[in-house]
């Protein structure tokens, strides 16, 4: 895919997406729970990416239009009020393929799943950058890892 596809003019795929003014992370995946899946303990960023089927990031999430359709009608606005709950507030960690790793968090009956991996951008920080965000049934891949909670 050329560089600027499905772009629109000036954005480029490592761009951040803010959740909200002046803050870059949506979360982060904390020592023991990096410790648990083998893995390191840094924030979760969502960068614009690129759409289609392999793409990833905010245009890969967003681009696909049956998949904002269920995150709408799971009274989610746009892709990254989805995103930011999750990574707030994942109780597990699944694996996924390509050295993935699914962050699910359990509502209304249903799994909401961000799959994020560990990069390093061009300055050298390293980050778990949001590959896809999907909502659905409840998942079978046994944990990693499994937050403990006060329910």
């Amino acid at each position: 895919m050329a560089p600027d596809q499905g772009l629109n003019a000036g954005e480029r795929p490592e761009d951040l997406i803010a959740p909200e003014r002046g803050v870059i992370d949506y979360g982060r995946i904390d020592a023991d729970a990096a410790a648990s899946i083998g893995a390191f303990s840094g924030p979760i960023r969502l960068q614009r990416g690129y759409p289609g089927p392999k793409g990833w990031g905010e245009a890969h999430i967003t681009s696909n239009t049956h998949r904002m359709s269920l995150l709408r009608g799971f009274g989610f606005d746009d892709a990254k009020s989805f995103v930011a709950l999750v990574c707030r507030e994942w109780t597990c960690i699944r694996p996924s393929e390509k050295g993935r790793v699914m962050l699910c968090l359990r509502r209304d009956g249903y799994e909401y799943v961000v799959v994020v991996q560990d990069k390093t951008s061009a300055a050298g920080n390293r980050f778990w950058s949001v590959i896809t965000a999907i909502a659905g049934s409840y998942r079978t891949e046994p944990a990693l890892y499994e937050k403990v909670t006060d329910e």
